[in-house]
């Protein structure tokens, strides 16, 4: 066996030539004294002794050593065949798929006293006759915003907004072939399409029922059109109220403006306009532009859900309400005024990197009731 050079370091150092040195030590001493001519013999031996001990160290060193890197090579190999079955069945599950194929579907949904779900269950058939069938394991959302963050943020999700709400952090799918676009609802074409509606009572404001005029003129349709919502034209134009002294009690002294020489009294007044929050958006732009025509009217602007703004009238808490969905005939019956103002569509979105594109109202419903889990079984 070949020596390594620390063993051969080793053996020259203790490779004493036992044979020759007993003869040298024998002739320079005169020993006449057998026993320690023994002794002397004995401790030649310990020294070859000790060589062969070190000489079996190092090579049960080495050994070991060998071991060691036949043991390490074979818990390697080992986890490498691991991980190989490990990937095979990812590929068969379809783990860790950035495209939504064969991964369980993520439904979101809209509160209970939302219009626009009260909308959407019923244009998709979800809900049947007065029961919405919507999955309990569906996630619930309050609001267009909070529902578009959570699509962003799940690839496998899918929701709906307002199409006037839409942003780009989602996308939004076709619906039995049509685009979702204010086109298509003005045309009739798109089957997700809802009215928005204000609710009042008999006895409102001057300043609300001035406001509401202003809203139902082509001056204030352009501004809902202009928003990405379906205006509802008459070719009416609105003109600010000019009201003559003494005619309402809500006028004041202090509302008075002098125009081309002629002193005309101001409206002034707050409003208070609470509901859903697909309409409250454009209810903001509307109030803006009014603004600039009466300065001196105030505006408050609550986003609580169609059925709360329908309840907010009836309690006297606001003006106007708002709603996304048609009035019941519970509310109906209540003595509220409903008028249309705009329509709009409801749009399906997912997240962008899922490929969907198209997608059947059935197919819809087949998910928001859980019929169908899995994105496999929609592509």
């Amino acid at each position: 066996m070949k020596r390594t050079s620390l063993e051969r370091t080793i053996f020259k150092r203790t490779n004493f030539k036992t044979t020759n040195l007993k003869r040298n030590w024998t002739k320079r001493i005169s020993l006449k004294n057998l026993k320690l001519k023994s002794l002397i013999i004995k401790s030649l031996k310990i020294k070859v002794k000790l060589k062969t001990f070190l000489l079996n160290s190092i090579q049960f060193k080495r050994e070991k050593s060998i071991t060691a890197k036949i043991m390490t090579a074979k818990i390697m190999t080992g986890a490498a065949v691991m991980l190989i079955l490990l990937l095979f069945l990812c590929i068969l599950t379809g783990c860790g798929n950035k495209n939504g194929k064969g991964d369980r579907i993520t439904i979101v949904t809209r509160e209970d006293g939302s219009g626009t779900r009260k909308a959407f269950v019923m244009l998709t058939g979800i809900q049947k006759e007065s029961q919405d069938r919507t999955s309990l394991q569906a996630e619930v959302t309050n609001s267009n915003f909070v529902m578009m963050t959570s699509i962003s943020g799940d690839e496998n999700a899918i929701g709906y907004v307002s199409l006037g709400a839409i942003r780009d952090n989602v996308k939004a799918v076709k619906i039995d072939g049509v685009e979702p676009s204010a086109k298509a609802v003005q045309e009739g074409k798109y089957s997700l399409a809802r009215s928005f509606y204000l609710i009042v009572r008999e006895n409102i404001s001057r300043a609300g029922e001035d406001f509401i005029n202003y809203i139902l003129s082509d001056e204030g349709q352009k501004v809902i059109e202009q928003q990405g919502y379906v205006g509802e034209r008459t070719g009416n134009s609105y003109e600010a109220a000019e009201v003559k002294e003494g005619i309402d009690g809500e006028i004041k002294e202090e509302n008075k403006r002098e125009i081309s020489g002629e002193i005309i009294y101001e409206i002034k007044g707050k409003v208070t306009i609470a509901g859903s929050t697909s309409a409250a958006p454009i209810m903001e732009c509307l109030a803006k532009e009014y603004k600039k025509k009466n300065p001196k009217v105030t505006f408050e602007i609550q986003q609580t859900g169609s059925t709360a703004g329908i309840e907010s009238v009836s309690e006297g808490v606001c003006d106007i309400g708002l709603a996304s969905r048609e009035l019941t005939m519970e509310e109906a019956s209540r003595g509220f005024k409903e008028i249309r103002f705009a329509r709009d569509g409801i749009a399906v979105i997912v997240n962008k990197n899922n490929p969907l594109m198209d997608i059947s109202r059935e197919t819809i419903a087949e998910i928001y009731m859980g019929h169908v889990t899995n994105w496999e079984d929609v592509y």
